[in-house]
């Protein structure tokens, strides 16, 4: 798995990296990056909170229809590619993995996004993280994850068989699994997952008394 300094080296090519990319792992990527940005603008002038921004591409489009952006990374160099990017928003320079930076304690946002991203957070903890960051939403605020991901176990187990000869084994310990986290998800929250290619998923997630049954 990259470290900061892997991503911090990366950050120069990343955009390049991802546009010419074909396959495993980021089938589906702009797609994904097409859905979120239509389910945000769908509200006006939203609170948005991007965990991992990256070099601020997803954030760039949103900011340009009336987003107010808070941005998180654990590279500084790609948190100085979203700065080019995006001017004057806040960023801040914290390992996901750590919980969310304190400045943003008491914030409530109407989407808390993270694309390509989720993959960094250990397993174990996703239950608890997923529970940490709804409670920075507004009551009808929303978390959205796009991300490597797959529907079932079986699913999981194809793509890697299909893409044995470069798939991330340090990386797949931390795929998403929607199977896996079903009964947690829908027991605590509304909850939507779609899938988008053979390894992209879109998690979203309210609050449960934001269900409309």
């Amino acid at each position: 798995m990259l470290n900061e300094k892997g991503f911090d080296e990366w950050s120069g090519v990343y955009d390049d990296s991802i546009l010419n990319g074909v396959g495993y792992p980021f089938e589906g990527y702009y797609q994904l990056f097409g859905t979120i940005e239509k389910i945000v603008h769908s509200k006006t002038h939203p609170k948005v909170l991007d965990l991992g921004i990256g070099t601020g591409t997803l954030s760039l489009q949103l900011k340009k229809n009336g987003a107010d952006i808070t941005g998180v990374d654990f590279s500084e160099r790609m948190l100085e590619a979203s700065r080019e990017k995006l001017g004057d928003v806040e960023l801040y320079h914290q390992d996901l993995t750590e919980g969310l930076p304190v400045e943003l304690y008491g914030q409530a946002f109407d989407f808390i996004v993270s694309t390509y991203a989720f993959h960094h957070i250990p397993t174990v903890l996703k239950k608890m993280y997923i529970k940490h960051l709804v409670s920075f939403l507004k009551p009808d605020g929303q978390l959205i994850i796009g991300d490597i991901g797959f529907q079932t176990r079986v699913d999981y187990c194809f793509c890697e068989q299909e893409n044995i000869g470069h798939w991330d084994y340090e990386e797949a310990e931390y795929y998403f699994v929607y199977e896996d986290f079903k009964g947690y998800l829908e027991d605590n929250f509304s909850v939507e997952y779609s899938q988008f290619s053979s390894c992209g998923g879109l998690l979203i997630i309210r609050r449960r008394h934001d269900r409309k049954d």
